[in-house]
């Protein structure tokens, strides 16, 4: 039976958390992908997210829609499309012919959406009222966290009610089932990550790649001694929040996992793994700006260059309605509710091809698809494509988000596919989307980015990692395929784990190596 979430009660939503503890995505509503509230954001502020917070005064989305639709021409595409901006639309997906599109529709642009004569269903008629639930069921699992960290060595709460390492020492290293049954804030994240690296120096060691924008490192972990470098994090996109948790959970299997293949990837390879490639936009999803994407870098709008009204940059998903101003002695962004989009993506900025798409939404600085000034002006991309250039022999760069359950190879642009895709890109791909099901039944396609999404891309990451000679880089859409989209809940994070760790294996397993 198909579910509508505007017949779902909010004491349903929590129990449709439960259900996802499953093996696969299925058959659940897809209102949870929203956008949550806008407040003031300072940069440094590390106030967790989720623990328990006062409650928003305003209720930016009361009354805003979910719906989903499927259009089956060009004509319905462009129709829809062109009334993006007028509308003030959100799409939390691809916009493609066929498959299922997902768009947030604010209430006052409801009549006319519904007068544009295109065929949709109904998934939330009030987004707010998933948006608190959501935040309710966080504000949960956080509290359960907490009580464990108060248990455990090198974890203490603080007077600012943030907890810090109790001394120079690491921290113990919590359970994979206590870590991964919430998702945390950023400083419990830096924090895991400094115990794993401190308590198992005979096999691992910390890097940063280099600093964000706002001066954070982009912290990092390397396992193993062998000669065959393999590169991946997560979050590049800060709001998709599953990617982080899930390369945290292949570093737990590396680090303490029982499996006995991992002795033997220890000698073969040498993991280089970002849990947290974007630390700045992703402190803003836990300061407020949940549905962030980009990255906290300002630039100029395009109406007055004197005023740093657009903030990030990075590659097209959702338009955000947000007016930012960047208050440069403050050090500080003011968002505000307005007609004018959320700016900058990271995923975009890529020196591949950068400069190639003829859409005007990725030279407009206030775009949800800005690419930047140029290639790599985005310190956080900028920094992972020295890193890959300077590193030798790199035979796999994986770089993990959400959502849509795919497994994607280069290229992202129209064109001949790469002479690596039919013999070796492909059954990589295949073999570990094959691997990955055999665990809880979750399915995901595959193959090469702009055939299997049917959408341009340029300036990637897993282009420009082919291009500097990485021999198998992908891209992988992590769960789901929009039921809950980019808040998806953390009972999730060890199902899509575990299920990652064999498909993980199975890329190991048959890489190109010395």
């Amino acid at each position: 039976m198909r579910l509508s979430l505007n017949n779902i009660s909010l004491t349903a939503v929590g129990a449709l958390t439960i259900l996802l503890s499953s093996s696969s995505t299925t058959a659940l509503p897809s209102g949870l992908q929203d956008l949550s509230f806008r407040t003031s954001h300072v940069p440094g502020n590390s106030q967790p997210h989720l623990q328990t917070r006062a409650e928003p005064a305003s209720k930016p989305y009361a009354n805003h829609r979910v719906v989903r639709m499927q259009l089956q021409t060009e004509e319905e595409l462009k129709k829809l499309s062109e009334a993006e901006d007028q509308l003030h639309l959100d799409f939390f997906s691809h916009k493609t012919l066929g498959g299922n599109m997902d768009v947030r529709v604010p209430s006052e642009s409801f009549d006319k959406f519904k007068a544009l004569g295109l065929s949709y269903t109904v998934l939330s008629s009030d987004l707010q009222q998933l948006i608190d639930a959501e935040r309710d069921e966080n504000d949960k699992s956080q509290q359960r966290w907490q009580a464990i960290k108060r248990s455990m060595d090198g974890w203490s709460e603080g007077t600012d009610a943030l907890f810090h390492r109790r001394s120079e020492s690491p921290a113990s290293i919590p359970g994979a089932d206590d870590w991964f049954a919430t998702y945390h804030s950023y400083e419990d994240h830096t924090i895991w990550l400094d115990a794993q690296i401190k308590n198992r120096s005979d096999i691992a060691t910390g890097f940063s790649a280099g600093k964000s924008y706002e001066g954070r490192e982009q912290a990092g972990i390397k396992i193993g001694k062998g000669p065959n470098n393999v590169v991946l994090h997560g979050l590049q996109h800060a709001r998709e929040w599953i990617s982080g948790s899930v390369v945290e959970y292949l570093i737990h299997q590396l680090m303490t996992g029982t499996d006995a293949k991992v002795a033997k990837y220890l000698k073969k390879y040498t993991f280089h793994i970002i849990p947290i490639m974007n630390p700045d936009g992703f402190v803003m999803t836990q300061n407020g700006v949940r549905m962030h994407r980009k990255n906290a870098q300002p630039n100029p709008g395009n109406a007055d260059a004197s005023d740093t009204s657009c903030i990030g940059t990075d590659r097209k998903l959702t338009c955000v309605y947000c007016r930012r101003k960047y208050t440069p002695r403050l050090n500080t962004v003011l968002l505000t509710i307005s007609r004018f989009p959320l700016c900058t993506l990271v995923n975009r900025n890529w020196d591949i091809r950068w400069n190639a798409s003829t859409e005007a939404d990725a030279t407009d600085a206030c775009s949800e698809v800005y690419r930047g000034t140029r290639a790599f002006s985005a310190p956080e991309t900028a920094n992972i494509g020295k890193y890959l250039r300077d590193t030798p022999n790199v035979v796999s760069y994986i770089d993990f988000h959400a959502y849509s359950q795919m497994w994607l190879t280069p290229h992202g642009y129209a064109g001949p596919p790469p002479e690596s895709y039919k013999s070796y890109l492909k059954p990589l791909a295949a073999g570990a989307v094959a691997a990955l099901k055999k665990v809880y039944g979750t399915k995901f396609t595959y193959g090469e980015s702009y055939n299997t999404i049917n959408y341009e891309t340029f300036g990637a990451s897993d282009d420009y990692a082919l291009s500097v000679g990485v021999g198998a880089p992908f891209t992988v859409e992590l769960r789901d395929t929009g039921n809950f989209g980019f808040l998806l809940p953390a009972d999730q994070i060890l199902p899509s784990g575990k299920e990652m760790w064999e498909a993980f294996k199975y890329i190991l397993d048959n890489l190109k190596t010395k």
